[in-house]
């Protein structure tokens, strides 16, 4: 019998609030090392800073999003923890809202943005 694996979105915090409006998102590492190479080939790793990008998109309601601080966020450039829960455990981020963008649309009468933020290397909890 096969067994029954459950899967779930990515959860995504600011601060200790969910973000209960968040429709996707996509969370990205990158280590930054880079690879050396000498006159024999590949000789060595740098050890490179760690990098973490976020992107979310939100339904945006009438009053504003329930976690207010992320419009500010951007405007006052406010320096913001990420939480996720992903690939089984959660990972905080300190870092930026680096850009917000809005879509609206008549027929449905639905907001939308698109968030973006940067931070450092992740903290696995």
């Amino acid at each position: 019998m096969a067994q029954n694996k459950t899967v779930k979105r990515i959860e995504v915090y600011i601060g200790t609030k969910k973000i209960i409006e968040c429709e996707t998102s996509k969370y990205g590492h990158n280590s930054n090392d880079e690879q050396g190479h000498g006159l024999d080939g590949a000789v060595y790793f740098s050890t490179g800073n760690g990098t973490t990008t976020l992107d979310f998109n939100t339904i945006t309601p009438y009053l504003g999003h329930e976690a207010t601080s992320l419009k500010n966020g951007v405007i006052k450039h406010l320096d913001v923890d990420m939480t996720v829960f992903v690939d089984g455990g959660i990972e905080k981020v300190s870092g930026r809202l680096t850009g917000r963008e809005y879509d609206s649309d008549s027929k449905t009468g639905m907001v939308k943005c698109s968030w973006k933020f940067a931070g450092g290397e992740p903290t696995v909890l």
